[in-house]
């Protein structure tokens, strides 16, 4: 086996979980919905979850969201999971040791823990770069989701997974 082979192979058991947000974050009315979306390498689904709840703090919505993906990646017993947030604070609140704002104190050391247990890695992405949470949550936000989103997606959204996808080396 050569060595570009060995690369992909370790690259094979690494999952990503997206969310715009992490997930994405809708709010309407005072609700937020978010989501987390789990991707192979491919950039392929292979789960997902959508939760909500009333916020209002947005960067507490983006954490919840983070917090969600921190959840998914426990709960399925995967470690090695890339999380990525278009909120570059709610990032920096994850990965520093800064002291946070208290009204998220909780949920910052919550997600550190999980991290730290889990061998989590946190980056940033533009919002742009996350399209497919973002549909998911705005379509679960207007009540538009199928029940059965990640086994059946329905078209709008593997055209999406599809122009998300990532090249195969």
């Amino acid at each position: 086996m050569n060595q570009r082979q060995k690369r992909v192979r370790v690259v094979l058991h690494q999952l990503q979980i997206d969310h715009n947000g992490i997930s994405s974050i809708r709010s309407q009315r005072g609700d937020a919905t978010f989501v987390s979306v789990l991707r192979d390498w491919k950039g392929a689904l292979v789960d997902g979850r959508v939760a909500r709840a009333k916020v209002a703090n947005p960067l507490l919505g983006k954490l919840l969201a983070i917090r969600l993906a921190c959840g998914m990646a426990r709960a399925l017993g995967i470690s090695n999971v890339y999380i990525e947030s278009n909120n570059q604070q709610a990032i920096k609140l994850s990965v520093s040791e800064l002291v946070p704002p208290w009204e998220v104190l909780p949920l910052v050391l919550d997600i550190r823990q999980l991290r730290q247990y889990l061998g989590l890695s946190f980056s940033w992405v533009k919002r742009s770069g996350n399209l497919l949470a973002h549909t998911v949550a705005t379509k679960a936000l207007r009540n538009l989701l199928p029940f059965s989103w990640v086994a059946a997606p329905p078209f709008f959204l593997s055209s999406v997974v599809n122009s998300e996808s990532f090249p195969v080396l």
